[in-house]
């Protein structure tokens, strides 16, 4: 009878930890996904910060176009507001106030 409870206490010990490195595991796998996500995140916000910054770069020295670091913009200018194009995108459209 010694020897089957030694064996069940064994076997309950193996799960015990599989079950423990499971939700381990799982643990560690969210934890990086989010890292990674928020990565990406920061990643793409940093391209738009730059790009931002050549588009003023861009409008305070008057040009249409301006290509710096890889980063190519492209701005619109008519009467009523300034579209700023990055990428083949809208990255940013200012519509002018009107004075009296």
């Amino acid at each position: 009878m010694e020897n089957i409870r030694k064996k069940s206490l064994k076997a309950y010990i193996l799960l015990e930890s599989m079950v423990a490195m499971t939700l381990l595991i799982f643990l560690v796998t969210f934890v990086l996904d989010q890292v990674i996500q928020v990565k990406k995140q920061t990643h793409e916000e940093n391209r738009k910060i730059e790009a931002l910054n050549v588009a003023l770069m861009a409008v305070d020295i008057g040009e249409e176009r301006l290509k710096i670091n890889d980063v190519e913009v492209f701005i619109e200018e008519s009467t009523s507001k300034i579209v700023v194009w990055e990428s083949g995108k809208v990255l940013i459209t200012l519509e002018k106030k009107k004075t009296f």
